[in-house]
């Protein structure tokens, strides 16, 4: 009868008690240069390319500071969630770019109406930020694209933004472009001024002048250009021209070298990127 180590041999064993074979020998590699290229693959790919750090502070994202409009509602709605904020000042943006109207004015008529108070109510009825009366709302809500649910409708702040840009940017076209006897009407009533006008030249109203002050104290806010987010040329000229490539991910110079102007590129880059 043969013995045990016969009869391995001749029936190894199978399922999960089976001994595993080990690669080095299945594939007659030494092991030691088994075990150092198994380290080599797991630091390769559990080490990703890291390029200098001056490249890599270069290319962190730029904290911008916010847009004239919303440095506005921050400083006089900062009261309101972050994300409302966001949202109204993306509306007044799509409105009065869509019917060219100077996004500062709709500002000054809030600061005028209802001083940022979502809520605000009239002794007449006009209610929210643009201080708008149902009936004239409900005109103007479909142009809008805001389904009208009632007044309540006007209490959420980007509904009645886009109302009352329409509202006033009808009232614009209808005064001939206008915006002094536009902003008259938004006020007295268009059918008022036209009255007013056909008997007489229309001054400046109490309401004229307040929008104005109001328009007067933003203009310098959106009159100065903030200048565009790129990176500092200076942390360029701080990486080492010798770095060997093996050190630099080229896809991330590439990004860095590309966001320069062509005038700041630095020469010895260029071999980097494929260039001459």
């Amino acid at each position: 009868m043969p013995d045990r180590h016969d009869l391995d041999t001749l029936a190894p064993l199978e399922g999960p008690d089976a001994p595993r074979p080990r690669l080095d020998r299945t594939l007659q590699i030494p092991r030691d240069i088994m075990l150092g290229a198994i380290t080599l693959t797991l630091v390769a790919t559990t080490q990703p390319l890291v390029a200098p750090n001056a490249i890599q502070e270069a290319l962190q994202p730029t904290i911008e500071s916010p847009s004239p409009l919303r440095a506005v509602l921050e400083e006089r709605a900062p009261y309101w969630h972050p994300l409302t904020r966001e949202r109204v000042a993306d509306a007044i943006e799509e409105s009065t770019e869509r019917h060219a109207i100077d996004p500062a004015l709709v500002l000054a008529i809030i600061t005028t109406e209802s001083r940022f108070r979502t809520k605000a109510k009239s002794p007449v009825g006009a209610i929210g930020l643009l201080q708008l009366l149902p009936n004239t709302a409900a005109s103007f809500a479909r142009r809008a694209g805001v389904r009208w649910r009632g007044p309540q409708t006007l209490e959420h702040p980007i509904h009645n933004v886009r109302i009352g840009v329409e509202y006033l940017a009808w009232l614009i076209d209808r005064f001939d472009g206008d915006v002094d006897h536009a902003v008259a009407a938004y006020c007295y009533g268009p059918m008022r001024i036209r009255r007013i006008l056909a008997a007489r030249e229309l001054g400046r109203t109490e309401y004229n002048r307040r929008v104005l002050a109001a328009l007067d104290a933003l203009r310098p806010r959106f009159e100065v250009e903030p200048e565009p987010s790129r990176p500092d040329p200076a942390a360029l000229a701080a990486v080492d021209a010798t770095t060997s490539d093996r050190f630099i991910s080229k896809p991330l110079l590439d990004r860095y070298v590309e966001a320069l102007p062509p005038t700041e590129r630095e020469d010895h880059f260029l071999p980097a990127l494929g260039g001459a």
